[in-house]
């Protein structure tokens, strides 16, 4: 069973000596439509991160096929606040963390700086994961998602107004109103029919779980939530996976620690911890 990506956001890659990779990247909004969201928006961020990655990777021959893999930390910085959307790139590939591989696999890490048509530079992102190698993770996620539970759907779920979710432009609430003011938490139903097209204008995925950009997506709502619909900026984020999410079944965002400017969040399905997502902001 491969994994390969049947599409590519990058092209005219270039391998360096060391590793390091430089390429350019797709302009093209119809087949890619996240790059119509700002160019800062931690979905766009999160959306260019896994497909630049992949696309350098694949020509780095780090990238193997017939594997899978998991995403298990990632941070990010936006860089000038006038830059577009990215037109090239540069991936470096980090050493393992310790040079080791644990039971599952084989660590890996990189970091991407993403550059507009000025050469500005619009963001970095830094990444960690691990290479499923001796797992069977087709058979392991089926059992996963079995033992998770399927909710009733959308039509069961209560979502809240787009304005409060500040996404009265563009997007799909994921999210319940909040609850609660002291300990603030929402809840939130991402499934195949209002994540993953044609359902969603830009979000997209493999279909097999929520992944880092839903989740950044549903971070990024949870913070106006929060602030009331009142318009912000993320400039820098960072997000800690330590547990799948499932698509279909409910899961859970509270408030984790807040200070001026920043606001971690802690994401839960059924009564397990899956995602710490911290995320800093200017108010506009």
């Amino acid at each position: 069973m491969s994994n390969a990506p049947t599409k590519s956001f990058t092209h005219t890659h270039v391998l360096k000596e060391n590793g390091t990779v430089e390429f350019r990247c797709s302009a093209d909004s119809e087949a890619w439509p996240w790059l119509k969201l700002p160019v800062h928006h931690p979905t766009a961020v999160q959306a260019v991160h896994f497909w630049a990655s992949v696309g350098a990777s694949i020509a780095a021959g780090t990238f193997d096929t017939e594997k899978w893999s998991a995403l298990t930390w990632t941070q990010w910085e936006i860089g000038e606040r006038d830059a577009g959307q990215p037109v090239r790139g540069r991936m470096v590939r980090l050493e393992a963390q310790n040079g080791k591989r644990d039971e599952t696999g084989e660590r890996l890490g990189y970091q991407l700086a993403m550059f507009d048509a000025e050469d500005r530079l619009a963001y970095e992102v830094e990444g960690k994961g691990v290479i499923f190698r001796t797992r069977d993770f087709p058979a392991w996620r089926s059992e996963a998602k079995s033992k998770a539970g399927i909710s009733g759907g959308e039509k069961a779920f209560a979502y809240a107004p787009s304005a409060l979710a500040g996404i009265e432009e563009f997007g799909v609430p994921l999210l319940s109103p909040l609850q609660g003011r002291a300990a603030p938490r929402a809840d939130a139903l991402i499934t195949a029919e209002n994540g993953l097209p044609p359902g969603h204008p830009y979000l997209d995925g493999s279909g097999d779980h929520v992944n880092s950009t839903h989740l950044s997506e549903a971070a990024t709502q949870f913070l106006s939530l929060c602030r009331e619909g009142a318009p912000f900026r993320v400039t820098g984020g960072e997000m800690r996976f330590t547990h799948y999410v499932e698509l279909g079944v409910p899961f859970t965002i509270e408030q984790a620690e807040k200070s001026e400017g920043a606001m971690a969040m802690q994401i839960t399905q059924n009564d397990t911890p899956c995602c710490i997502a911290s995320l800093r902001f200017e108010k506009l």
